[in-house]
């Protein structure tokens, strides 16, 4: 897997506008900004993390740390070695820039072997035009931060169950200048002690829960070395409820039913389902399903039908407040009620999603028995609550 991996990083470079060499034995290949680099290389997405870490850093700067296991951070932090890796970079693109008030990117990517970085960095003049007037002379202002963002590949994970196992960290630093993450490399004690604490923090954290990579654990540090305690920690220590606010969703639609015989009826549609783990914009699921519709008409004629279900399928990862947007599939059994007798029928049906507010379906309930009584086709219209 790591030779697909380093093959990967070798075609990128080979699609790199320009290269060069830095001392040693570390290559670098460059690229404008012109087009956005594949996310999972320059930038983490929100679903590939859990814990999130903000650190302070002098001169008003900061160091953001995202990544999704506890594991993922190792038995010892790697703070200096990125902030030596992402200040080589920074002398090398001092010259790069056109100006030095206008707002930098530099992104980084470390392979697990780190024997290719690859990086990508651009500007941003939008604030060339803002002056300051004193005593007879003007000076240009510079108004926003500089981000280095440095992704590091840490490992892969073997037999992974939902993708394809490669261990990313991301390491955030927002700061007034770009030469001050030279500044922070040239003195290491900033970062020897932010990560003494970052470690310390974690190791206790590691006593806590027997299961330290569990999906619905987070944990968050923060660091100001001006406070009485500079270090501080939070997490989700109720991880009952934890578990059920992250993997456990309620989804109701209420609306109305057409079925065979040109029948309309109110219908009720319940799923009470388990959220698979998962790093994609789409989140999977299964669980349980539950559907209710009929009619009554006095004593003339009745009838009802319910059906218990297993239901498969997919939603968006942040739902609309409680709304979900779904489709799935589900197979049961339907209860079919009569006035004089009731009967169990194999029911089959399908959910489309139209947005977090509205959705349909269809289903098909059968006995499989030629000229049956029982079996239906029936269409669904329904609001999502």
């Amino acid at each position: 897997m790591k030779k697909v991996l380093m093959s990967m990083y070798l075609l990128l470079l080979l699609n790199q506008e320009g290269s060069a060499q830095l001392a040693g034995d570390v290559s670098i290949a460059t690229a404008p900004l012109d087009k956005p680099p594949p996310a999972q290389m320059f930038q983490l997405t929100a679903e590939q993390y859990n814990n999130h870490f903000d650190f302070r850093l002098p001169n008003d700067g900061r160091l953001l740390v995202d990544f999704l296991r506890l594991s993922d951070w190792g038995e010892k932090n790697r703070l200096k070695e990125i902030t030596d890796i992402a200040a080589a970079q920074a002398r090398f693109l001092k010259d790069s820039f056109s100006s030095a008030y206008s707002t930098k990117l530099l992104e980084v990517n470390i392979p697990i072997d780190g024997a290719i970085i690859a990086f990508n960095y651009g500007e941003d003049l939008g604030g060339k035009k803002q002056m300051a007037y004193k005593e007879g002379n003007y000076y240009q202002l510079k108004t926003s931060f500089d981000t280095i963002r440095v992704v590091k590949n840490v490992r892969i994970r073997e037999k992974p169950l939902v993708d394809s196992g490669l261990v990313q960290v991301q390491y955030t630093f927002i700061l007034k200048d770009l030469s001050d993450i030279i500044a922070l490399s040239e003195d290491p004690n900033v970062m020897d002690r932010i990560g003494s604490l970052a470690d310390q923090e974690i190791n206790k954290q590691r006593k806590r829960w027997p299961r330290q990579d569990a999906s619905h654990h987070t944990f968050m540090l923060a660091y100001d070395p001006e406070a009485k305690v500079p270090m501080t920690s939070s997490n989700d220590d109720g991880a009952a409820l934890s578990f059920i606010g992250k993997r456990i969703r309620i989804f109701l639609g209420l609306g109305a039913t057409v079925y065979t015989g040109n029948a309309i009826s109110p219908f009720l549609d319940e799923s009470l389902v388990y959220m698979l783990p998962s790093r994609s914009k789409m989140q999977r699921f299964v669980g349980f399903n539950f559907t209710g519709f009929g009619f009554f008409n006095g004593d003339a004629e009745k009838k009802g039908y319910v059906s218990y279900n297993l239901e498969y399928g997919l939603c968006k990862q942040k739902p609309y407040g409680f709304i979900q947007q779904k489709t799935s599939v589900v197979l049961g059994v339907m209860l079919a009620n009569y006035k004089d007798h009731n009967k169990a029928i194999f029911n089959m049906a399908f959910n489309f999603g139209f947005n977090s507010f509205l959705s349909s379906g269809f289903g098909v309930a059968s006995d499989f028995k030629k000229d049956s009584k029982d079996a239906l086709i029936y269409i669904n219209f329904k609001f999502n609550l």
